[in-house]
């Protein structure tokens, strides 16, 4: 072991933080019984930490019922860009994070 350190083999591996994130696509919902007027979705779908299936079953959860799943910690912020603005949706669980552009 006191040889793998020497040598850096433990350094070269990344933290979990700093896992890759995933595109995850796009998740929307139709409220029943509203003639397909009651729709939502998360656009733009990004997960880190965690599959897009995950993601997805997140962003439908939060969609249908308008709250996180179970120990999952829901946020929201607006980033403003130059040319426009856009409402972002951002789950947390530990360390894994899932966050979706709002399109309502």
């Amino acid at each position: 072991m006191i040889v793998l350190l020497a040598t850096g083999a433990l350094a070269s591996t990344p933290p979990a933080s700093a896992a890759a994130a995933s595109n995850c696509g796009s998740v929307s919902y139709t409220t029943p019984g509203t003639h397909n007027e009651g729709r939502a979705a998360l656009n733009n779908l990004t997960a880190r930490g965690v599959s897009c299936r995950t993601a997805r079953m997140v962003a439908k959860t939060f969609l249908a019922h308008n709250t996180s799943p179970k120990g999952w910690h829901a946020t929201s912020r607006t980033v403003v860009s130059r040319h426009n603005a856009v409402d972002e949706e951002i789950f947390s669980k530990g360390l894994a994070r899932v966050v979706g552009d709002v399109a309502n």
